[in-house]
């Protein structure tokens, strides 16, 4: 048997995984703008509303240099 390992990775235990990396606007800097915030927030009410509750937030991701 072989192992998916893009579902394993998004998966612990039996609940699925929201990855949050893009939530956060576009990759330039600068302040978010209103309608980043507006797309996050919708994006998170589908996936309550889709019955996800566990939410990847991993603080260290871009962190090393």
């Amino acid at each position: 048997m072989t192992a998916n390992t893009s579902v394993n990775a998004a998966r612990a235990g039996d609940r699925v995984l929201y990855g949050c990396m893009g939530l956060g606007g576009s990759w330039e800097p600068g302040p978010y703008e209103p309608a980043d915030i507006d797309a996050a927030e919708a994006a998170i009410e589908a996936a309550l509303d889709s019955g996800i509750t566990a939410f990847d937030h991993c603080l260290s991701v871009g962190l090393a240099a």
